[in-house]
């Protein structure tokens, strides 16, 4: 792999950083009034939620899960080393093998985050 295989990559992480919050509107939403403050400013983010869904911290977590997720295959897509982006989703992967050595076999796969591997309880036996 030549220096330049991640010069494009580079470029195109940059762009998507700016659509990341900031600190200024982390600082926004925690000193925002209401549920209604809250969805006013993340509205035209990526993170974009109803002021009744952003009451619901379930409702949350699967926006944040859904974005996180979105983000770890479009690294996947465009990055030249699969690996290396794997190496990221680590702690997901541990999370889930966690999840698998502690639960119901037949209950598990709604614990399991979707940015790090699948596993099996019986493939790691």
């Amino acid at each position: 792999m030549s220096e330049t295989s991640f010069s494009q990559v580079n470029t195109a992480i940059s762009v998507q950083e700016a659509s990341f919050l900031t600190p200024q509107q982390y600082d926004q939403l925690l000193q925002a009034d209401d549920a209604a403050s809250r969805s006013a400013l993340l509205q035209g983010t990526v993170y974009a939620m109803d002021a009744e869904a952003i009451k619901d911290l379930n409702a949350i977590e699967q926006v944040l899960m859904k974005h996180l997720y979105s983000v770890y295959n479009w690294a996947l897509e465009i990055s030249p080393s699969k690996e290396l982006v794997e190496i990221f989703t680590l702690r997901y992967t541990y999370h889930n093998l966690k999840v698998s050595r502690s639960a119901i076999p037949t209950t598990i796969s709604k614990f399991f985050s979707r940015a790090g591997r699948q596993v099996s309880p019986w493939s790691i036996c």
